[in-house]
Parts: structure tokens; C-alpha cells; sequence
């Protein structure tokens, strides 16, 4: 999403080419977001989340890959940029739709209960972290390399996600943990005393 939104602004000028363009863009954006958000809604009690989730994260690879190839201005540039908006706004639905409006439902499902709230704060400061990282270090670098850095990111976490993140659609904490741990509960058998000495 960062590498996205860091251009999204130089996007929307160099399409709309108006000295409003970066209003323009903003409401675009803010309007896609509000469709997403309503949109989200049923879809997330309609279909199971993994698969949503799944569904959103595909759907930004693709266009991610779009806009890295974009990036090379290979062909005539009106088109160039038409192109790069519609891939962006494209890619913003993707992500409201499944990514934004799953990832803290999901923390709170996956974590066992005595390290949920650690767990969730630790995801919100990386989030944090990694946002300011983003908007200090990507002006610095080429648009591609941002591009095809986070289509990276994103492909490891596919991989990482598609193995090991479970389907909790429906299923208690109890279930959800017993599918991450991937073993029945223990049950301990005492060792049984005799209630009477032996006789002699």
C-alpha cells in the first residue's frame, strides 16, 4: 500500500495535468475508500476470510506489477498514465476490501490469549515503523525500485500466509489454536493409588 499511495499524488497530477489535481486525487481516493468500506462489509460475512484475504493480497500483487512495468514509461504517455490511474485506484479497492479491513481481525484470532495484546501492539509498531521508513527512504529511490521492492514483500508473504495462516471463519480461539499447533489437547493421566495397603 505505501509504495503505492507515496506516487499516488504525482500519479493523479500527471493524469489530471490541473493545479487541483492533488484535491482531485484526494477525493478519488477518499471515495474508493468509502466504496470499499461498504462493500467490505458483506463480503467479509458472505466469504471466509482466508480466502479474502487471499483474494485482496492477489489482486495488489497484480496490479503492482502493473505499475512496475508502467514505471519504465515504455509506451505513449497519455496512455502511461491513464493507465497508472486506474491501476491505483484498482489497487486501493483491493486493498480496503480485504487487507485493511482483515489484518487487526485476524491478529486478534490467531495469538493465543496470553500474548494477544503484546502481539498486536508489537504489529502496530512495525506497522508504524515501517510507514515512517517508507516516507523517509522512497523519494530517495527510483519508482521501480520501490514497486519491486514491495512486490516482493508481498510475494514472501503470500508464500508465508498461503502455508500457515488458518481459516477462522466460524471457528472458536480454542479451534483456531488447536489447527496453529497442529496437535489434540493433551489430556494428563494421574497414576492411579490404591486406596487400601495390600494385605499381609
Amino acid at each position: 500500500m505505501n509504495a503505492v499511495i507515496q506516487y499516488a499524488s504525482q500519479t493523479f497530477a500527471n493524469s489530471f495535468n490541473s493545479p487541483y489535481s492533488g484535491t482531485i486525487g484526494f477525493i478519488i481516493v477518499a471515495v474508493v475508500n468509502t466504496i470499499a468500506a461498504i462493500v467490505a462489509t458483506p463480503f467479509i460475512r458472505l466469504i471466509r476470510r482466508r480466502l479474502l484475504w487471499f483474494v485482496s493480497l492477489l489482486g495488489c500483487m497484480i496490479c503492482q506489477v502493473g505499475l512496475l512495468i508502467l514505471s519504465f514509461d515504455l509506451m505513449n504517455q497519455t496512455l502511461n498514465n491513464k493507465l497508472k490511474l486506474i491501476l491505483t485506484i484498482v489497487f486501493i479497492l483491493f486493498y480496503q476490501l480485504g487487507i485493511s479491513s482483515l489484518y487487526l481481525a485476524i491478529l486478534s484470532e490467531v495469538f493465543p490469549l496470553e500474548v494477544k495484546t503484546k502481539m498486536m501492539n508489537f504489529g502496530m509498531v512495525m506497522f508504524w515503523l515501517t510507514l515512517i521508513t517508507t516516507t523517509l527512504l522512497f523519494p530517495l529511490i527510483p519508482r521501480w525500485c520501490s514497486y519491486l521492492l514491495f512486490l516482493s514483500i508481498q510475494t514472501i508473504c503470500f508464500i508465508i500466509l498461503f502455508k500457515y495462516l488458518p481459516e477462522t471463519t466460524g471457528k472458536t480461539l480454542q479451534e483456531i489454536r488447536k489447527i496453529m499447533v497442529d496437535e489434540e489437547p493433551k489430556v494428563e493421566i494421574q497414576p492411579a493409588t490404591n486406596a487400601e495397603a495390600p494385605l499381609e
